[in-house]
Order: C-alpha cells, then structure tokens, then sequence
C-alpha cells in the first residue's frame, strides 16, 4: 500500500573477502548532488540482520520498500505534487564505514520524508559456483535458450540444501514473463520443488523456515 519495491545489489569486484552489514545504511541523494531526507526502518519490523561475508565475485542482494504515494510529516502536501525532490542516487554504507554511490532506476520522489522499510542482505552466489546438476535441473523446464534469460539463485543462508531461483528477460527483446521455483538438495542429488510464474506463491512442500530465510511472504490459497 503505497510502496514500490527497489532491489540492491552489492557485488564484490576486489580479490578478497568483505564484509557487508546484514542491513546497510542508505542515504537518498538529489539532482544536485545534497542530500535528501532519509529515513530507513527493518522490514519486518523489528527484524535483526547480521553482518554477510562476500567472496570475490560474490553478490547479496537487498530489497526496499519505498514510501511513493501517500505524504506524510515534513512533507509538502501540494496537491498533485511530489512528495519530496527526486532521488536520483543512493549513497550505500557498508559494514567497514566506506560507501558507494547507485543510481536510483528510475528517479523517484519518496514520501514522509524518505521512508525505506529495508530487508536483510541475502547472498547470492555467482553463476559459475552453481552445481551442475543443479543448473541442469533449473534449466531443464525453461524453454529459452540460455542467452535470453538473467537467471538468479538465492542460497538459504541457514541451510544451504535449499534455494530459490528466479528467471527473467534478459533484454527488452526478450518478451515473457519469467518464473520462480525452489530445490532442494537430499540423498546426493538436487531436487526440483516447483515452479510457478507467481514470486509469491510456495509450493506446499518448501518449508516454512525455508521460505522465511528468504522473507517471502507466501499467498497460497
């Protein structure tokens, strides 16, 4: 309600391990180079994170819920207009107190005073450490060929037996809707749980430690 959802991603490009806080702290910046009000709560509420490791070529993904369209206090109640000035970039603190500036794709105006409701850090790892089989397996109902699809796999940080992977257009040429499914790793073999075109939905036999290690919220009927 009144949220749209961001998704971060920090890679590591440098030849040894760092360390990420489990939430990073974020700053919105403006078309001017200032910065812009700001302010960032867990989401849920009240959730802790822990610090994340990334080896070379290791990515963690984030997802923030920004406040678009409902104003709030401290923020201009024109009518029809912008909550606040555009952000156009994002400066990004990491756990060692340096930080990195992103471009916000598209610009956005973010309401009572820059609200970001922000998840944890959830690591990725990169195509290339994927098992085979494992690959074998996602890739076997896709049917596109591998160069018109982004694919992505999310390691459960608690037990790496379980992932979720995602699939999506590779480029604006590249024109369907993608889809989502979990595997599960048992008896020395991967093992497909399901696929489904809806990123909410949970096939019955993903367990729910499983699917809240990834902050999904499941809407099966």
């Amino acid at each position: 309600m009144g949220h749209v959802e961001f998704t971060l991603r920090l890679t590591n490009r440098s030849t040894g391990t760092c360390t990420v806080a489990g939430r990073p702290s974020l700053q919105l910046i403006g078309r001017d180079g200032k910065p812009l009000p700001t302010h960032v709560a867990p989401w849920p509420p009240g959730a802790k994170a822990s610090p994340v490791a990334l080896r070379p070529g290791t990515s963690a993904l984030v997802a923030a819920l920004v406040a678009i369209a409902i104003p709030g206090e401290g923020d201009p109640h024109r009518r029809g207009g912008p909550c606040q000035p555009p952000a156009v970039a994002l400066r990004v603190g990491t756990a060692d107190r340096t930080s990195t500036l992103v471009a916000v794709q598209p610009s956005t105006s973010v309401c009572q005073r820059g609200s970001i409701l922000l998840k944890s850090l959830v690591v990725q790892e990169p195509a290339p450490k994927i098992p085979r089989g494992l690959l074998a397996l996602i890739r076997g109902p896709i049917r596109y060929p591998p160069a018109e699809y982004t694919l992505t796999v999310r390691y459960d940080p608690h037990d790496r037996n379980w992932v979720e992977w995602s699939f999506g257009p590779a480029g604006p040429a590249d024109k369907f809707q993608g889809g989502t499914g979990f595997a599960h790793f048992a008896s020395g073999h991967w093992h497909s749980i399901g696929m489904t075109s809806n990123p909410a939905f949970c096939p019955p036999a993903v367990p729910k430690s499983v699917t809240r290690a990834f902050w999904i919220s499941c809407v099966n009927p």
